[in-house]
């Protein structure tokens, strides 16, 4: 049976200013994510268990399949879940001048079923479950999760007279000064990714 995949968003913002020309927000973001498609393998081998855990033999036999008169059965299932919950606090200053500074700053923590640096979206495809008759055992930190997330931006309108910039318009000049207005200086850092073993 196959379930529409559905997203919920949810988000609370708080604002204020804490001193002259400069404000202070907080938000917390949320979203969760269900019957989204998980592709795998039906016909599996037969799993050993140790500790309590299935395991799967590293060396493949059709004989250990759970049905050896099938070979490989891939199939689809709309079962999958992804969750994503996000602290993201913004300070804004802005002088006479029109100097604007902002600092984005984010800590969020992501987790699904299964997810890939290069999967998804990017490829059109739904990834591949390990275990795919018991997919909890895929679930965990996103391979995009990111814990820490810094932008610090800065902004300054230039004072062109606008007599001149009606000139460089109908000269067909303006478009070679693209953002010459209010240009944004952005810087991102980002901590807490998980990289993929070497």
């Amino acid at each position: 049976m196959c379930t529409e995949p559905s997203k919920i968003q949810y988000n609370v913002t708080l604002q204020q200013q804490v001193m002259k020309n400069t404000v202070l927000e907080v938000a917390y973001i949320g979203s969760e994510a269900h019957h989204l498609q998980e592709n795998g393998e039906w016909n599996t081998t037969v799993p050993t268990y140790v500790n309590g855990q299935p395991t799967f033999p590293a060396k493949f036999k059709q004989s250990n399949r759970i049905n050896p008169l099938f070979a490989s059965l891939t199939t689809s299932r709309w079962d999958g879940n992804a969750d994503y919950d996000a602290l993201q606090v913004t300070v804004r200053r802005r002088s006479a001048s029109g100097l604007q500074y902002q600092v984005f700053y984010t800590y969020s923590h992501s987790i699904d079923d299964k997810s890939t640096i290069a999967g998804g979206e990017s490829r059109q495809e739904p990834n591949t479950l390990l275990d795919f008759l018991n997919p909890s055992r895929d679930r965990g930190r996103s391979s995009f999760d990111a814990r820490h997330n810094i932008v610090p931006t800065i902004t300054y309108p230039f004072p062109f007279r606008s007599g001149r910039l009606m000139e460089l318009a109908r000269s067909g000049q303006g478009n070679l000064l693209p953002g010459a207005l209010d240009p944004t200086i952005p810087k991102t850092g980002t901590g807490g990714r998980r990289t993929a073993p070497t």
